[in-house]
């Protein structure tokens, strides 16, 4: 006689690889490219090469500070044959990382290299930019070179939308500014700041003359205007296909030309900064007399206009605050709580607010804020906000983002918890 045996069948716990390969792209696609690149892909062999696989997944890659080797960078620029932007922040060994750039991916479109902390080699970025011919994209801010032909090389990018040059006062001069502003036609992103405040690049003859050759192509302007005059503003005022203009430094800027913002019919974003010139009235009279123009704008900043009040900001917010989804009032020191009263009522769709360096410290009432600021993703305070408040915002706005303002020997943003 044999004795039967019952034998439960052995079952196998599902593993995500099971999942098929299209699967995993739809996740991985959700990962941030630090995420992704640093930890997905050293999961197993399998996770690698279905990233490597997929050129979409590695269209945008970042690095920062010591985040990654320069060995494990280029291990994966060779695999991302479809690169199309890059972002190095801090990153050392620059020289090394654009040599594969250069090597492996010609695609590449937008390139940024940020405060970088070692001299770039010319040779290598020379390189990239004729390696790179489809560059529409450049920031290079703090990141010191030093070259007399790489600007000729930036120059002879004829799809260069963007560009952004900072930190190269010794060899950033009016001819090589000029050749990149007249060789790239299709600049429509500009960033120019004065890096040497004792022999300034940007003078009223020189932005006069960059506007009246981009009037008709730049769509977004950021410009230092510490040593510019009204003739560089009505030059500014020509670029008639403006959509975000950013002036720093607007020490000279004055109610006459505040009042000619609505001639930029097409003005989304609008940041002054240190608007000392600008007086309360100024601010009533142009909203108040170009509301259809100026209503247009979703971001509005005034940092540090100190003349701003309260019936300047209401005739601001009355305008534009349906639309605006964010507000920048950083050291507007005369405004009061019935500001808040103004911004509570007209912006209902902040996703951004900034009221840092107020005098009036009771300013914002952050008990309210869950209510009138349903959608806000980011606030920015100073260091003098009662912690105990923030704490309690946070636990009932989860997804909020507070940011704290310091100033010591620079102003710089930290986050809160």
């Amino acid at each position: 006689m044999y004795r039967l045996s019952y034998y439960k069948k052995k079952t196998i716990a599902p593993n995500i690889n099971d999942l098929g390969d299209e699967i995993l792209i739809k996740i991985f696609s959700y990962l941030d490219k630090e995420e992704l690149c640093l930890k997905a892909m050293e999961v197993c062999q399998k996770w690698a090469t279905t990233v490597t696989s997929n050129k979409q997944l590695l269209q945008q890659l970042k690095f920062e500070g010591n985040n990654a080797s320069t060995n494990k960078i280029c291990e994966i620029l060779k695999s991302a044959s479809g690169l199309e932007a890059i972002e190095l922040v801090s990153v050392p060994e620059v020289d090394v990382i654009i040599d594969h750039l250069c090597r492996f991916n010609g695609t590449l479109k937008e390139v940024t290299l940020k405060y970088c902390p070692e001299h770039i080699n010319v040779t290598a970025l020379e390189n990239l930019f004729t390696s790179c011919i489809y560059l529409s994209k450049i920031n290079l801010k703090g990141t010191i070179f030093s070259a007399d032909g790489l600007y000729t090389s930036i120059a002879s990018l004829t799809e260069l939308h963007s560009l952004t040059l900072s930190a190269n006062k010794e060899y950033l001069n009016y001819n090589r500014l000029m050749e990149i502003i007249l060789n790239c036609h299709h600049l429509e992103n500009l960033k120019l700041f004065n890096s040497n405040v004792f022999d300034p690049i940007l003078t009223d003859e020189i932005v006069v003359e960059i506007f009246q050759t981009l009037h008709s192509s730049l769509k977004s302007l950021t410009l230092d205007c510490t040593y510019l005059s009204s003739s560089s503003y009505s030059a500014i005022f020509h670029c008639k296909w403006l959509e975000d203009l950013h002036v720093i430094n607007a020490v000279t800027f004055s109610g006459r030309q505040l009042n000619t913002f609505p001639k930029l019919v097409h003005l989304k974003s609008l940041k002054i900064e240190k608007g000392i010139g600008l007086n309360n009235n100024d601010f009533i009279e142009t909203f108040n007399s170009n509301n259809r123009t100026l209503q247009n704008l979703i971001c509005f900043a005034l940092t540090y206009c100190f003349k701003l009040e309260d019936s300047g900001l209401e005739a601001i917010v009355k305008v534009c605050g349906k639309n605006l989804i964010s507000l920048n009032i950083e050291g507007c020191s005369k405004l009061t709580n019935n500001a808040t009263d103004n911004i509570v009522k007209y912006c209902n769709n902040l996703r951004y607010l900034n009221v840092a360096f107020i005098s009036n410290k009771n300013l914002l009432d952050y008990e309210m804020v869950p209510n009138n600021f349903p959608h806000l993703n980011v606030l920015v305070v100073d260091d003098s906000t009662d912690y105990t408040e923030l704490r309690a915002l946070q636990i009932i706005m989860a997804n909020l983002e507070i940011l704290i303002s310091e100033v010591k020997l620079f102003k710089r943003l930290h986050k809160f918890n």
